[in-house]
């Protein structure tokens, strides 16, 4: 399975961090040069690895949320902005997400004003 990453959470552990397995120039071949942080990540965190990765439990994050993932703590979701083909009738969250977007927008612009 090859591990594209739009959202990631780690909690490494020092001593394996630290440890030969994860020197990458042990592993040049790998590490192909289009994508080599990619490729590192997929390596380290493969089900065999000294890492190996596992799902987050659904209240972090999901797909096809409701209002009521909501209300029960829900912390992050996998949606789409521009289109939420799985939300069906929950305006809801649709609404949520529209605001979420134009929070973000708003601070980036104000963001690249100030810096410009």
């Amino acid at each position: 399975m090859y591990q594209k990453n739009t959202q990631i959470i780690i909690k490494p552990s020092l001593s394996t961090l630290y440890s030969e397995e994860m020197v990458p120039a042990q592993h040049h071949r790998l590490l192909r040069p289009k994508v080599p942080e990619q490729n590192l990540l997929n390596h380290v965190h493969r089900w065999d690895g000294p890492m190996p990765w596992s799902e987050v439990d659904y209240k972090w994050n999901i797909r096809c949320q409701t209002e009521n993932d909501f209300a029960k703590g829900l912390v992050s979701m996998h949606e789409k902005w521009w289109t939420q083909p799985y939300l069906y009738e929950n305006q809801g969250v649709k609404d949520w997400l529209r605001r979420q977007r134009w929070e973000m927008k708003g601070w980036y612009d104000a963001w690249n004003l100030r810096h410009a």
